[in-house]
């Protein structure tokens, strides 16, 4: 039994999925509600909502998701038009970028001369050739409206695009969907401040499709990409290397170290031009781990002494924790099954030894086809990914106000998890009701902490209370059903003694 409940979940489904895959064959998912589905939240297929739920509850169909999405993105169309003709734009970065990307196409490949009115260049090479593109579209940076109108356009394909791969991991109702169109300071860094972090997060996304369709060297390739933009897309890494453990088995181990080849690769072609010249100069600019952040601009340390922020025991001790925060909750979550994984089901080539060979609780965590291929589901991809990027977020040691772009985006699933909104019953009771309006309360206060300027240290405060809070609910959540999963496991082995 997957919850201590007389009635059936109103995501359970009584009809098995197909899921095409790259080679035009197709896999075949069983529904959450049968013996062998795996007890674990993030894998529930949301279709048809039961009698009792209204329909806006769930994602209940390709119809309504679709015009929900045509919906929501038309909607978000007009309020972009409304900004961009009423709303000042405010000058940050935009002009640094411009001076910074005009040495480059000027003949500088030195990165230590590469610079601008707020400082060095401290982005990788992709952010140089996409800022020198935008550099020639808006005549050396001078028609900022263009440049807006250019960043409404990314905001709009990645909130469609986002929008979609929550759809796709099934675990995302379909009410808290709009929380990606409703954030004031969301509009605010990609239509009035035209942050690089946009532009890395849209590409890391492309990434994450790329996964979910089973296009993994496309996916690893694009993600290269994103972390030449930016280097907060290494927050993703830790989740990324779990796919890939999980993706591969053992007698594949060479795909691990292809994967890295082509990550690497990436990076030394994209840079070749500052590597054959000045690679040291270029390495110690566009990744520097060592850059301190101004305490004034800090989202959610405000609430420290700036003494204390300004500390190399704050940074290592952040680091640390971090550390063992992805490492337990990977292990916790992930571990057995990358074991068993890597020892004895690498040798299975036929679909009915498969089943034979797999415990009942594995097989939706797994979709498995011919060829001894593994298919991760879409909820096991993001999820893992957003985790791990959380946790990075949480740990982090200043973030400034565009670094909400980081995991904005991400929220509705963030929250829905944290929230156990997928364990509400049938007939909705007082608990119920408050488990599905709890994610926008929390929406909410998050998103008032990065909409005070300046920071005070009330607002660091509760961001820091609502970011811990929501990552270790979620983080429990998942240890829950990860803890049973192992109980039952435990169990069926015992019995076959």
């Amino acid at each position: 039994m997957l919850h201590k409940r007389d009635h059936p979940s109103p995501f359970a489904t009584n009809h098995s999925i197909a899921i095409p895959n790259s080679r035009n064959s197709t896999v075949h998912l069983t529904p959450l509600n049968s013996p062998r589905s795996l007890p674990c939240p993030e894998m529930a297929l949301q279709t048809n909502p039961k009698p009792g739920h209204a329909s806006w509850y769930s994602i209940s169909g390709g119809v309504s998701f679709y015009t929900a999405l045509i919906g929501l993105v038309f909607f978000d169309i007009l309020l972009s038009i409304v900004i961009l003709q009423k709303v000042p734009y405010t000058e940050i970065d935009w002009i640094a970028y411009m001076q910074e990307v005009g040495g480059f196409l000027a003949g500088e490949r030195d990165y230590t001369k590469l610079k601008g009115d707020t400082g060095p260049l401290v982005y990788p090479a992709g952010f140089v050739y996409i800022y020198s593109f935008l550099h020639w579209l808006t005549d050396s940076g001078v028609n900022i409206f263009l440049a807006q109108c250019v960043f409404a356009g990314i905001y709009l394909i990645t909130n469609a695009l986002t929008t979609i791969i929550l759809y796709q991991t099934k675990i995302v109702p379909l009410i808290y969907l709009p929380i990606i169109y409703l954030s004031k300071r969301l509009h605010s860094i990609y239509m009035l401040r035209c942050f690089n972090d946009c532009i890395a997060m849209l590409f890391m996304y492309i990434a994450v499709m790329c996964l979910i369709k089973n296009r993994w060297y496309l996916g690893s390739f694009v993600t290269s990409v994103a972390l030449s933009i930016k280097m907060n897309i290494l927050l993703f890494f830790p989740g990324l290397a779990i796919l890939y453990l999980l993706k591969y088995p053992a007698n594949q181990f060479y795909h691990l170290i292809l994967h890295a080849i082509v990550i690497v690769g990436t990076q030394l072609l994209l840079g070749l031009p500052f590597l054959a010249t000045f690679p040291s100069e270029y390495l110690s600019r566009s990744f520097e781990f060592s850059r301190v952040f101004t305490f004034i601009w800090t989202v959610n340390w405000k609430f420290l002494p700036e003494e204390i922020f300004t500390h190399p025991l704050l940074s290592i001790s952040l680091l640390s924790i971090q550390l063992v925060l992805l490492v337990s909750t990977f292990l916790y979550l992930d571990g057995a099954l990358i074991k068993q994984n890597w020892l004895g089901l690498n040798q299975l080539t036929d679909d009915s030894k498969k089943e034979k060979a797999l415990p009942s609780q594995c097989k939706e965590i797994y979709m498995r086809k011919t060829e001894n291929e593994i298919i991760l589901s879409p909820a096991l991809i993001v999820t893992r990914l957003v985790i791990s990027n959380l946790i990075g977020i949480v740990c982090s040691r200043s973030l400034h106000y565009q670094f909400y772009s980081w995991y904005a985006h991400q929220l509705p699933l963030i929250l829905a998890m944290s929230w156990n909104t997928m364990n509400c019953s049938e007939k909705m009771t007082t608990k119920d009701k408050f488990q599905v309006i709890g994610p926008w309360i929390c929406f909410g206060v998050i998103e008032w902490t990065w909409n005070v300027f300046p920071s005070t240290p009330v607002s660091s405060m509760v961001w820091q209370i609502m970011h811990w809070g929501t990552m270790l609910n979620l983080i429990r959540r998942a240890n829950k059903w990860a803890s049973k999963w192992k109980k039952i496991k435990t169990k069926n082995k015992n019995k076959k003694e």
